[in-house]
């Protein structure tokens, strides 16, 4: 049995928010049609894939960007990656939201970071994201204080970010970044 399936009036139905991800809803579904398209993979595997390309990242520059989803929510897991790579002299990059806490020792040990900053209302990236903007803000800050290369984004939401108002507000920002930096 498996509480996320069910058929009514004919239609199959699949609620996500009941599904136990035990893998249930696989071995009941007749047709197949439900698959799990993931799987768990140790660090040491994905180091083995990283260093087939160690000579191309040294003759380019190039390096390993962990993003996601959010990698930071992988904590454990991305610690261990930063770590191998550095004892191997790859590169690293993370593409984050920066909008979780206590994640200085990353923000300190990769090479590179790239941040999407949606929105500089507090109150409106609260509602639509759930993020808190006051972390955001402290992370950003910490990065730009590591001396280290960060790279801010801002994807442009229509209706969401793309106002005048919002550029003014994004810009008090960076300007502010830029005095409490020096």
């Amino acid at each position: 049995f498996c509480a996320a399936h069910s058929i009514a009036d004919g239609l199959h139905i699949f609620d996500r928010e009941k599904c136990k991800r035990d893998g249930k809803c696989m071995e009941l579904c007749y047709n197949k049609a439900l698959i799990v398209s993931g799987y768990e993979i140790t660090a040491e595997d994905v180091l083995r894939e990283v260093l087939k390309d160690k000579i191309y990242y040294k003759n380019t520059g190039g390096g390993v960007t962990f993003s996601g989803g959010e990698p930071l929510l992988q904590r454990e897991f991305l610690i261990e990656m930063l770590k191998k790579c550095r004892e191997n002299g790859i590169h690293t990059c993370i593409e984050t939201n920066a909008s979780l806490k206590n994640c200085e020792d990353i923000f300190e040990t990769v090479d590179y970071m790239i941040a999407d900053f949606k929105s500089p209302d507090a109150e409106k990236l609260k509602a639509i994201t759930g993020a808190d903007l006051d972390v955001i803000k402290d992370n950003l800050l910490f990065r730009a204080k590591t001396g280290k290369p960060l790279l801010i984004r801002i994807p442009l939401i229509n209706n969401f970010n793309n106002s005048k108002e919002t550029a003014v507000k994004f810009a008090d920002f960076f300007e502010a970044l830029a005095k409490r930096y020096k």
